[in-house]
């Protein structure tokens, strides 16, 4: 990310000469953790209550500064997504091992799909008014990895009569890295390229509606060149028993190699729709809108003038309050489900300032 930071230095300095436009910056972070609190997911797993199951998990985080003008755009932007898919054994399993509570005598089936990439680009924009009312914005952005994690864990794991020890059966793996977190084997990084297409679109009516979307990666996605490649068969008769419980070393029967890879960045929409309701209040929708993770916010807003609102929303989907303040040239919203930081599962923040040159 280095080689990003001083790149954004220096467009930092060129855009004032560049004439009329405006500078913009902006900040997106959305997380959401179904079975257990963010900052517990790639950590320790507490038990029920505060374990309560689920399938799935998503990220999406990313940071642009640019300049653009009423035509064409500029922006330079670092991301880092991520989408995790897996059924409720494996969660469940996760924390009964990590517990080291006693298993259930019964099948788990374990299936965990993992998509992360780390990436880093500039975008060009060009800006369409077909109407006065409406405008249309399409980026075309060249990428470059940084680093990836993408694939499958999949098999049936056995718990023995007493609820300590179990055996992975049929277990197998397949999966792409730029760092084997799994079985530390040492890699050389790959070097990944790639494009993306993303959108904006705002219309307002003469009356009462408007209606705004935002699309990142509509069609977008990373080559990755000699990417580091493992798939295997697991094999678990290589464990031992600690303070009565046992322990996996897994064994690996099949192969590592180095391939090339194409990786498929996950959609992400952030859609608004909101009606004028009497004087300054008006109600307010938020469609969003990912691969694996979607919801709908309800709320009202107010006009405080011309350029500046705040907003109140509510997801029913996850019990998450979503409070915003924008004016035309910044604007900072935060979601919650929760206000004590230990308990939180969805979270979202965005923060952007803008200005004309």
């Amino acid at each position: 990310m280095t080689r990003l930071f001083f790149v954004l230095l220096t467009i930092n300095a060129m855009l004032p000469a560049w004439g009329n436009g405006t500078i913009s910056s902006e900040f997106n972070l959305i997380s959401y953790y179904q079975p257990i609190a963010i900052r517990e997911f790639f950590g320790e797993w507490a038990p029920p209550p505060t374990f309560k199951g689920g399938n799935r998990a998503f990220h999406f985080a990313s940071y642009e500064i640019g300049y653009y003008d009423h035509l064409w755009g500029i922006t330079l932007f670092a991301k880092d997504t991520a989408e995790m898919r897996f059924t409720p054994d494996t969660a469940e399993l996760y924390m009964l091992t990590d517990n080291k509570l006693k298993l259930p005598n019964r099948i788990f089936h374990i299936d965990l799909k993992y998509n992360r990439a780390t990436y880093f680009g500039v975008r060009i924009d060009r800006n369409f008014k077909p109407l006065p009312r409406f405008s249309l914005n399409v980026g075309l952005s060249f990428i470059g990895g940084e680093s990836l994690t993408s694939g499958q864990l999949w098999g049936n794991i056995n718990p023995s009569q007493t609820g300590t020890d179990f055996d992975l059966g049929q277990a197998y793996i397949n999966y792409y890295y730029s760092k084997d977190d799994l079985f530390d084997h040492t890699v050389d990084r790959p070097h990944g390229a790639g494009l993306g297409i993303d959108t904006k679109l705002h219309w307002r009516s003469p009356t009462r509606w408007e209606i705004s979307s935002v699309i990142n990666n509509l069609l977008a996605g990373i080559y990755w060149f000699n990417t580091p490649h493992t798939q295997a068969q697991i094999i678990s008769n290589n464990k031992e028993i600690i303070n009565g419980y046992v322990k996996i070393n897994p064994i690996l029967s099949g192969r590592h190699t180095s391939q090339g890879f194409w990786q498929k960045l996950p959609l992400v929409a952030d859609n608004h729709i909101s009606m004028q309701a009497w004087g300054p209040f008006h109600w307010e929708n938020r469609v969003f809108y990912s691969d694996i993770f979607s919801f709908i916010s309800t709320g009202a807003g107010l006009h405080l003038s011309d350029d500046h609102r705040i907003k109140i929303l509510y997801t029913s989907k996850t019990q998450s309050l979503d409070l915003q303040w924008k004016s035309k040239w910044c604007g900072l919203s935060l979601q919650s489900d929760s206000g004590s930081v230990n308990d939180i599962r969805q979270f979202g923040i965005n923060f952007f300032v803008k200005l004309e040159l």
